[in-house]
């Protein structure tokens, strides 16, 4: 016999975050996480369902959907995106009641579950799931179902010459600059170049 327990979460959120939910190993034991939602105006979506009114939901559970997410999100430019997002699981569900809406995944104990507050809309989560279900998702630099990386990676150039002698030390944060590289002598025998933000 299974027993199931219940979390809720209630939300008023308004920055990118992602957030893994590793629950402890239980033999015969299931979690689920429900997600409250305080509007019934955003568009939920279903994988193998599609998107309905958060208004419109009713009650429903999917025990075998395409992939085990759930997305909710304003439509339009700049909209939200809440969801919940697991590797796989017993079943996912949505509910509407008065004034909010209800994401819920049911899975085994011992199962990593993401709740995932961003901006854009499903296919955000589309576009990385199937990275989650062969266990890759964490191997990118930077995971994440907004702004990631994905399969790029960052690069980070660092000199270290024994035989120049290079002065500046730039430690810039992401964007474009430009970087100017100047011969300024010579210092010990040794050829002086000044890095420098231009």
């Amino acid at each position: 016999m299974k027993k199931a327990y219940a979390f809720t979460f209630i939300l008023m959120i308004s920055a990118a975050l992602l957030v893994m939910f590793p629950t402890a190993h239980s033999q015969g034991h299931t979690i689920q996480i429900r997600l409250n939602i305080n509007n019934t105006s955003n568009t939920v979506y279903i994988p193998g369902v599609g998107e309905m009114s958060a208004g419109s939901l009713g009650s429903a559970t999917y025990s075998n959907p395409d992939h085990y997410y759930l997305a909710s999100y304003q439509t339009g430019a700049g909209g939200y995106l809440t969801g919940l997002v697991a590797a796989d699981g017993n079943s996912i569900g949505v509910s509407t009641g008065s004034g909010y809406h209800t994401l819920e995944l049911d899975q085994d104990a011992g199962e990593r579950a993401l709740i995932v507050f961003s901006q854009g809309d499903w296919d955000n989560i589309e576009k990385e799931i199937l990275g989650l279900e062969q266990g890759k998702f964490f191997s990118y630099p930077s995971p994440s179902f907004g702004y990631g990386l994905g399969d790029y990676y960052p690069v980070t150039v660092m000199l270290r010459y024994t035989d120049i002698d290079i002065e500046g030390n730039i430690d810039q944060s992401k964007g474009i600059f430009n970087l100017m590289i100047m011969n300024t002598g010579v210092s010990g025998g040794k050829p002086v170049v000044e890095i420098i933000k231009s």
